[in-house]
């Protein structure tokens, strides 16, 4: 099952801070939804996010691996999401501009969902997929408007 999502997001954070937010998967993974709070690094792009993660009746631990690659204002991400039976390769994609209030986070994902969670129901995964993007921008204006020297 193929998922492409995109948006933006206004964040209290100048565009240097939210870079440094969203290009350390340490900082950006309290951002994700159902973070445990470990973050284990395989030298400076290579990292590995456990979370705990609820679709339709399937739930539990899912761990979120992947390398990054930072530019001067985009951070690209590529990967896999496993667990729950299930996997989906990814492709996530954030620029940052200047905002009056502080930055947009211009964000795109998509990727390739296949396994036990691909067969719950495109509806289902599609409603969970949006609640979940909404989270990660929730928490991404959260951590950023808590952050010491904001904007």
């Amino acid at each position: 099952m193929m998922l492409k999502y995109e948006g933006s997001a206004e964040v209290p954070a100048s565009p240097r801070r939210a870079m440094e937010f969203i290009s350390d998967p340490r900082q950006f993974a309290r951002a994700l939804p159902g973070y445990k709070g470990r973050v284990r690094m395989k030298g400076e792009r290579e990292f590995e996010i456990d979370l705990e993660i609820t679709v339709g009746p399937l739930s539990g631990d899912i761990v979120l691996a992947g390398t990054q690659e930072k530019g001067e204002r985009e951070v690209v991400y590529r990967g896999k999401v496993t667990g729950l039976n299930s996997s989906f390769d990814y492709v996530l994609k954030l620029e940052v501009r200047e905002a009056p209030s502080g930055s947009i986070i211009k964000w795109n994902i998509e990727g390739t969902l296949s396994g036990l969670v691909a067969m719950v129901g495109e509806s289902v995964v599609e409603r969970v997929a949006r609640r979940i993007m909404e989270e990660v921008v929730e928490g991404t204006k959260r951590e950023l408007s808590g952050a010491a020297g904001g904007i």
